[in-house]
């Protein structure tokens, strides 16, 4: 009885899952927008963009605690807020 709802229970995680896979591609879609209207000096771009990536390698890895740290760094070295 227990192994069943352990499992029903793993497979609606699993089912659920891919609703949440999206967000950080959406706010890696944000930090793109601010990446480009941002006037900042090169050396700080080139280290949001450092961080811009780091973020959608993570992202794509399914990483999304990492990828939201590094898009937070970006924003931080951008002077964004949030």
């Amino acid at each position: 009885m227990k192994l069943k709802l352990v499992l029903a229970l793993a497979t609606l995680l699993m089912m659920a899952a891919p609703a949440f896979a999206g967000d950080c591609h959406s706010e890696l879609a944000v930090l793109d927008t601010q990446l480009e209207n941002a006037n900042v000096s090169d050396g700080v771009r080139k280290e949001a963009t450092y961080m811009r990536d780091e973020a959608e390698k993570a992202c794509t890895a399914g990483n999304e605690q990492d990828a939201q740290e590094h898009i937070s760094m970006a924003r931080r070295a951008l002077g964004i807020q949030g």
